[in-house]
């Protein structure tokens, strides 16, 4: 979820936007916060004011707030690995996780960030399947 409300949020401030839009990207990123319960502890860590490339990066890869995906991914890996019948999931993780850190905020465009976020969301639906596919959706023959 926390990637969608992120693709969303950078749709809403994509290049293109009006000077009158800009003066509320604070409010904006406030609000992204606030959605997801976040602002207390971002104000906490970060100690000033509320920034869109902060935002984007505490959210995707903190590792001690609950609703970033860098946290969630990690929480999934100690889930999976627990699990019999894991094969390749564990292998899976470590992919998305090197793919989620490797996202620079500050060195993309508007747009090259919402092509990442969809790549992102698109690895996540894929986990998903597979966890689906390897312990939900197995069929036991007779």
């Amino acid at each position: 979820m926390t990637s969608r409300i992120l693709d969303l949020a950078s749709l809403l401030l994509s290049e293109s936007r009006s000077d009158e839009m800009r003066q509320y990207e604070t409010i904006l990123w406030m609000n992204v916060l606030k959605a997801l319960n976040a602002l207390l502890m971002y104000r906490q860590q970060k100690r000033s004011r509320v920034k869109g490339d902060d935002v984007l990066n505490f959210l995707l890869l903190d590792t001690n707030l609950p609703r970033s995906v860098g946290c969630c991914i990690a929480e999934i890996f100690l889930c999976i690995s627990k699990l019999p019948n894991n094969d390749q999931l564990p292998l899976k993780l470590v992919e998305l996780e090197a793919y989620v850190q490797a996202i620079d905020t500050r060195q993309t465009t508007q747009d090259q960030l919402r092509s990442i976020l969809d790549g992102l969301q698109n690895k996540l639906g894929e986990l998903h399947s597979q966890i689906a596919d390897n312990w939900f959706l197995t069929t036991t023959e007779e």
